[in-house]
C-alpha cells in the first residue's frame, strides 16, 4: 500500500494538468495558447500527499485518490436522483451532458449505503481506478476587462468522502 500512495503522489504531481479547461471566451484559441495554458498549469501544479493505509479498508490512511470523473459518468451503477417524494431515480448512468445545467435538487447516488459505508466505497473506488492514473483538473479564467489578471484553479474528484471532509 505504501508503494501505491507513493505512486499516487508522483502521478498527481506529474499528471495534475492532464486536462486544462480553457474558458469559453478563449475557445477559439490556437494551439500556442493551449500550450501556454498547459505550461502555466504545470508550473503551479499542486503537490498532494496522501496518508498511506497499512492495508485495504484501514481507517487510519487515505483510501481514495483523486480520480478521473469520467469513470463514474455514463456508469450504469450510478443513479441520478431528484430530491423529494422518496428521491426518485431520474436515470441510470448519467453523463456530463445530462448533468450540465441541471440546477439544484439533484444528486448522484453511488451503489451502497453512505450512512453505513463499510468498505464498499473504497472497494468500488479501487475497482474503478484500477490501472488508472490519478487526475487533477486545472481551469484558467481571464476576465475580458482585465487581461493582466487571471485565476488558476485546480479541482480534484474523490469517489467518496465519508462525511468527515477527510480530503
Amino acid at each position: 500500500m505504501l508503494e501505491r500512495a507513493s505512486k499516487v503522489a508522483i502521478a498527481i504531481a506529474a499528471l495534475a494538468t492532464t486536462l486544462v479547461a480553457i474558458p469559453a471566451a478563449r475557445a477559439h484559441a490556437d494551439n500556442a495558447d493551449d500550450s501556454a495554458a498547459q505550461q502555466l498549469a504545470e508550473r503551479h501544479t499542486p503537490i498532494v500527499m496522501l496518508r498511506t493505509q497499512a492495508s485495504d479498508c484501514d481507517a487510519d490512511g487515505e483510501p481514495f485518490v483523486p480520480m478521473n470523473v469520467d469513470l463514474v459518468l455514463d456508469n450504469q451503477q450510478v443513479a441520478l436522483r431528484q430530491v423529494g417524494n422518496g428521491d426518485p431515480t431520474v436515470m441510470r448512468g448519467p453523463g456530463a451532458s445530462d448533468l450540465a445545467n441541471l440546477g439544484e435538487g439533484f444528486y448522484l447516488d453511488f451503489p451502497g449505503d453512505s450512512l453505513r459505508p463499510g468498505c464498499l466505497y473504497e472497494q468500488d473506488s479501487n475497482r474503478f481506478n484500477a490501472q488508472q492514473p490519478s487526475v487533477v483538473y486545472a481551469h484558467i479564467v481571464q476576465q475580458a476587462d482585465r487581461p493582466d489578471l487571471l485565476a488558476l484553479q485546480y479541482w480534484m474528484f474523490w469517489y467518496y468522502n465519508d462525511w468527515n471532509n477527510k480530503h
